[in-house]
């Protein structure tokens, strides 16, 4: 999946029910959702977007021993000697070099996230030496695109999820790299082959139509402290950073939260997601009240959230779910 070796990582990462468990709880699962938040529970399944935390917690193969804990940030996927965040050294020009000592450190936002399923996640069963063994998963990570633009530059990166040698999910990542001049960045021209998809509605086509149902809830104050216990322990969740008053939410909690929370209005399960497209258009806040529209669109459901008091997008995108839960719908 990848040209050459610097744009390309295959790491590991080892998950247990604990984990998933944790994972739940920071996207708003709670009593109503014990089959994700209670390892006991007979129908317990983890949580597809759960897969999108792993890179996170994940390291090369060889490095041992393997991590446990809070980690450093950036994760390793982010990390490349000599490069800049998700951008690897060939993508930067001696120029650049050149001025870094007089820059400030350039900051990553999150920008749009999917996730396709292919195959059920993998669990490891207990047993009686160990009631929670941890289950293993390759991550394939593959840069695919990097575009200088006047606002930052755009990274687009693939990764590839298997356990025990089967694919179970793809996703894709654009983030946006702030504070590098554009002319110092070599851009990387996306080639792969793109699958047709089907147009995510506007957040006009949404609210005109008759059908749209309207979810409101408020983020919780603890949601960022809580989400970053699953992996991405960036200070910009903790305090805002340099560039905003208050701590964000993370981008991935958002997609958390909304993937859970049509979940539970369509009285799906977590395996009957085979898809989502998630754009983080505003960063949204802690304390941050929400209204999230719903509609369904020939297959898929498309979602709009917005904040409740100056009506702008938050999060827009589009869901799908096997055909089966679609048509009880």
């Amino acid at each position: 999946m990848s040209r050459d070796d610097d744009t390309s990582k295959t790491l590991i990462a080892k998950f247990t029910r604990r984990d998933l468990v944790l994972y739940a709880l920071s996207v708003g699962c709670n009593g109503d959702d014990l089959s994700h938040c209670y390892e006991s529970h007979p129908d317990f399944e983890p949580l597809p977007s759960f897969l999108l935390s792993l890179i996170f917690m994940a390291q090369s193969e060889g490095d041992r021993p393997f991590l446990t804990g809070i980690r450093r940030f950036p994760p390793s996927f982010m990390r490349h000697a000599g490069g800049v965040g998700p951008l690897p050294r060939r993508f930067l020009s001696d120029s650049y070099f050149d001025e870094a000592d007089s820059q400030d450190s350039p900051t990553v936002l999150h920008m749009s996230q999917s996730l396709s399923m292919h195959s059920p996640i993998i669990l490891r069963e207990p047993t009686l030496d160990d009631p929670d063994p941890p289950t293993t998963t390759k991550i394939n990570v593959a840069i695919e695109q990097v575009k200088p633009r006047g606002i930052g530059t755009f990274v687009k990166t693939k990764m590839e999820y298997s356990q025990d040698g089967t694919l179970v999910a793809t996703s894709e990542m654009v983030a946006l790299i702030l504070g590098i001049d554009p002319s110092h960045v070599v851009p990387l021209d996306d080639v792969s082959e793109q699958p047709a998809s089907k147009k995510m509605k506007s957040r006009s086509q949404i609210f005109r139509a008759t059908e749209t149902k309207m979810l409101q809830f408020d983020v919780p104050r603890n949601a960022a402290l809580l989400y970053r216990l699953t992996g991405d322990y960036n200070q910009i969740h903790v305090d805002g950073g340099s560039l905003f008053d208050g701590p964000l939410l993370h981008g991935l909690c958002s997609l958390g939260m909304v993937s859970r929370a049509i979940l539970q209005y369509t009285e799906s399960k977590a395996s009957d997601l085979k898809s989502i497209d998630c754009h983080f258009t505003k960063p949204v806040f802690i304390g941050d009240a929400l209204e999230m529209w719903i509609l369904r669109n020939d297959g898929c459901i498309d979602f709009c959230v917005t904040s409740q008091n100056k009506g702008e997008v938050k999060v827009k995108g589009k869901l799908l779910l096997v055909q089966k839960a679609l048509s009880s719908l």
